[in-house]
């Protein structure tokens, strides 16, 4: 397996950044000799396209050719006060603001617990969040905030959403400069839970944007839910290739050696194919394969030649050395 590593990439909060090129593989060049490998970008995404058509981390593949990884993610936060840290500020709402009190319908609050302004209504968020209790007219703005924007550019609206009553569902929709974008979509089915939704947009020739969440439900019992980390980022995409060629399989067959005297030269091992790893007792040098009668001894000694790589090989051969005999003559 080819594994392709890249530090994290982090974006600070409210700090609108443009979008950078991602380098999303270690490698551009590998190569394969009919066995499948697994291409492997960085870890760590929110998502991953290759050209084969998978989604995840890595693709397998046993062919040669370009393949190419994508990805894309945001960056930066064109928000202010997208988390209400900073309270009932920077930002417009059709609602009517309470800080105590979320009766009738069509008001809303800041606050760290639904339940504190609502006896009704349950929910946590992360600090402070708006509460809603949601107008049964459909179409009016929860929250909106103007922005400037850049030209012919992909931004990502999202935002946290969670239910605080039971009965009928929010139903929302995001909008910028008056109109919706995306489909509409229902906060949670059961109370106490965190869900996140999302729409992209390109600005074409505008600079500025007013980007609001609507309610399109039209119904009262139910129909109460907060907000949380607000977000509008510029959207953007990254991609990378990596060619991978074919190559014949590397042949590590070790030729046959006569038998050795112990006391006999040092003799060099070859193979089919050079470049490999010589190993093993009597061994002196492992990139020539230089094996010494004396320094193995006497026996059969287990010769292995190991060539590294995707396309590698290993073969073992076993080198019988015999003891020397020793011989005199006697008066």
């Amino acid at each position: 397996m080819l594994t392709l590593w890249l530090p994290a990439i982090i974006f600070s909060q409210n700090e609108p950044t443009d979008c950078e090129e991602v380098d999303l593989l270690s490698y551009n060049d590998t190569s394969v000799c009919g066995q499948a490998i697994n291409l492997t970008a960085i870890a760590g995404l929110d998502n991953y396209s290759w050209s084969t058509g998978s989604d995840n981390q890595f693709t397998s593949i046993s062919l040669p050719g370009t393949y190419t990884v994508s990805t894309s993610y945001n960056s930066g936060n064109f928000v202010e006060n997208g988390n209400f840290n900073e309270g009932n500020s920077n930002f417009s709402s059709s609602y009517t603001y309470s800080a105590t009190n979320l009766y009738p319908e069509g008001t809303y609050s800041v606050t760290t617990n639904a339940n504190n302004v609502h006896t009704g209504f349950t929910g946590l968020g992360n600090g402070n969040f708006m509460v809603v209790n949601g107008a049964t007219s459909p179409g009016l703005n929860v929250w909106c905030q103007d922005i400037e924007i850049e030209p012919e550019t992909t931004y990502n609206f999202s935002t946290s959403v969670i239910t605080v009553a039971n009965g009928n569902q929010a139903l929302l929709q995001f909008s910028i400069n008056g109109e919706t974008i995306g489909t509409s979509f229902s906060a949670p089915n059961t109370t106490g839970t965190w869900s996140e939704f999302n729409a992209t947009w390109n600005s074409n020739t505008s600079t500025n944007a007013e980007i609001c969440i609507v309610n399109q439900n039209t119904s009262g019992g139910g129909n109460d839910f907060g907000l949380e980390n607000i977000s509008f980022s510029t959207f953007c995409t990254s991609s990378e290739s990596i060619t991978v060629t074919e190559i014949d399989p590397a042949n590590a067959t070790i030729f046959n050696v006569d038998d050795l005297c112990e006391s006999g030269p040092i003799v060099n091992l070859n193979a089919v194919d050079a470049g490999g790893t010589w190993t093993g007792n009597g061994i002196s040098n492992t990139n020539t394969g230089a094996f010494d009668p004396n320094l193995a001894g006497p026996g059969t000694h287990n010769i292995t030649y190991t060539i590294d790589g995707a396309c590698g090989d290993v073969n073992s051969l076993d080198v019988t050395v015999v003891q020397e005999t020793e011989s005199s003559i006697t008066a």
